[in-house]
């Protein structure tokens, strides 16, 4: 199998995190990062750090109530 850029795999890592990419795309993943110490480093700091979105969502729910 083709070894695919850093720059590839750090796009596809969000989708990994979110368990939405597609079972061969989750393998070449995890095959880099076996491999890329980088890419590891982004996968953890991406799983470590808080959904943006949902802290979005629950200030304007918040705000709403507010009102």
């Amino acid at each position: 199998m083709n070894k695919l850029s850093c720059g590839i795999i750090k796009d596809l890592l969000p989708l990994y995190v979110d368990n939405v990419c597609s079972e061969e795309s989750k393998t070449i993943i995890e095959e880099h990062i076996a491999d890329c110490p980088i890419c590891e480093a982004e996968l953890m700091n991406l799983q470590s750090s808080p959904d943006v979105n949902a802290e979005i969502d629950k200030k304007m729910r918040n705000n709403m109530y507010m009102k």
